[in-house]
């Protein structure tokens, strides 16, 4: 995992992403961003996903149990 992950302090979410975790997903943006400040925690980089930039994949826990995996 990148240094860099391990001292997150907040979130932006740009106009094009405000709404696609929801839409996609059904998990509210800050339900995603809980899962930079607990444990466990595992950040891979995603080539998939990284034509034009480096992009990540993030896996980890929420403070509340439900799942968000579709």
């Amino acid at each position: 995992m990148k240094d860099e992950f391990k001292e997150f302090a907040g979130f932006q979410w740009d106009k094009g992403n405000i709404d696609k975790n929801l839409i996609k997903h059904k998990v509210q943006n800050w339900e995603c961003e809980q899962v930079f400040f607990n444990q466990p925690q595992l950040v891979l980089e995603d080539p998939r996903h990284s034509v034009a930039e480096e992009r990540w994949v993030a896996y980890g826990v929420k403070d509340r149990s439900r799942s968000t995996e579709k």
